[in-house]
């Protein structure tokens, strides 16, 4: 298996796949009420997307068995995730009205039990090189300040 620059990765012979997953979620938010059916959820201020990085370890059956993260990904990635698990309803009330609202919530829930693999895909090719750093430009007071530090200079 080659690692981001196309050297081999010796760290762990038993590597089968570099992946990388983006990652969004609902953030904190200081108003009150529900965020989803109002749409609120949808404002950029209340999601963050984040893409985790790490090597996978297979087995012959291709089963998860090890792994490792790499890059940034090794600084900043959650130290758990939690997903639901489907239950039988026997396990949560006997109360029929209570089994079809569980039901109807339910329903949209139904694809977050999915495996996580599924949605793990290789990483983007390389960005393209960065264009050459601009020109300083002459600001305040004769003071030269590189435009990408705090604005474009037209």
């Amino acid at each position: 298996m080659t690692f981001c620059n196309g050297d081999a990765y010796a760290y762990n012979d038993q590597a089968a796949s570099l992946v990388q997953t983006q990652f969004q979620y609902i953030t904190e938010s200081i108003e009150d009420g529900p965020l989803v059916s109002t749409g609120l959820v949808c404002e950029p201020d209340k999601t963050a997307t984040v893409i985790y990085e790490y090597v996978l370890e297979l087995e012959e059956e291709a089963n998860v068995v090890g792994g490792e993260w790499v890059g940034e990904s090794m600084k900043a990635h959650p130290d758990f995730l939690w997903v639901p698990q489907p239950i039988d309803d026997d396990q949560v009330t006997k109360n029929q009205s209570v089994r079809q609202e569980r039901a109807r919530v339910a329903q949209p829930v139904d694809r977050w039990l999915q495996p996580l693999s599924s949605s793990a895909r290789p990483p983007p090719p390389p960005p393209p090189p960065s264009p050459p750093s601009p020109e300083p430009c002459l600001l305040f007071n004769d003071a030269f300040l590189h435009s990408f530090d705090f604005m474009h200079c037209w």
